[in-house]
């Protein structure tokens, strides 16, 4: 009898191992401790906004602001400045946004999403103050080389 009682406090804490490492994906949690989500529903998404080449600004209808990090930097993402995803219900993290080309028609790039992450308005002018420093600095410095 010692035996199998040893043996069920080792699957116990066998199942309580695999119930901790289970990532959100798996367990159908969408929402972390810090607010941060790996799915956003898109008929809730009033705007997108792409602050640079690695971040997109989702802004929800109930006026809450998730900032996407790109697994990647993705090319010409904010020269482009428009991009799409597959048509469904939800949107999430891992999945593929496709860069649009300026003219014509075409995807110019892929990337994948990173978790949304809910932002505040203090954090959201402070993002984009310094995209727009960086754009300019690079502006800046593109012109000092060209001479």
């Amino acid at each position: 009898m010692h035996i199998r009682s040893t043996h069920f406090a080792s699957v116990g804490a066998l199942v309580a191992l695999i119930t901790v490492a289970v990532p959100m994906s798996v367990t159908g949690q969408n929402e972390s401790a810090n607010g941060e989500k790996r799915c956003i529903n898109l008929r809730g998404i009033d705007h997108t906004e792409i602050v640079d080449d690695r971040n997109v600004l989702f802004r929800m209808r109930d006026r809450v602001t998730y900032r996407n990090t790109l697994r990647a930097e993705c090319p010409a993402l904010r020269i482009s400045d428009k991009f799409s995803y597959r048509p469904s219900f939800t949107l999430c993290q891992g999945e593929t946004i496709d860069v649009l080309a300026r003219t014509g028609s075409g995807s110019i790039a892929t990337c994948a999403l990173g978790a949304f992450v809910p932002v505040s308005d203090d954090e959201v002018k402070a993002l984009l103050a310094a995209a727009a420093q960086a754009a300019n600095d690079k502006g800046t410095t593109r012109r000092r080389t060209e001479r």
